[in-house]
């Protein structure tokens, strides 16, 4: 049963990446690149969330991993830089 159904998950996810090949013009390993690209990150993020206090992994709170905290600090790092960057443009596109 378990084998069945990884072989139709590959089959699926081959016939969509030929189909997205074909409709978009790019090669096929571009497009099962990608693919498999958008697998990892929404499974990764999954993980995350479930992570997170009140998450499927941790209900209550108490057993928050710490990879957690590390993330959060890298996310406000992140949009910090965001922000600081849309400054600079409109600064550089008022100011010249």
């Amino acid at each position: 049963m378990k084998v069945a159904v990884l072989l139709g998950s590959v089959v699926a996810f081959l016939g969509l990446a030929a189909l997205a090949s074909t409709l978009w013009d790019v090669p096929f390993w571009v497009a099962a690149s990608v693919a498999l690209a958008a697998l990892l990150i929404n499974g990764l993020v999954a993980t995350i969330e479930d992570d997170l206090p009140g998450g499927f992994n941790n209900p209550d709170g108490t057993t928050t991993p710490r990879y957690i905290g590390s993330l959060v600090f890298l996310g406000r790092l992140l949009l910090v830089a965001f922000v600081v960057s849309c400054l600079a443009v409109l600064a550089l596109w008022r100011f010249g």
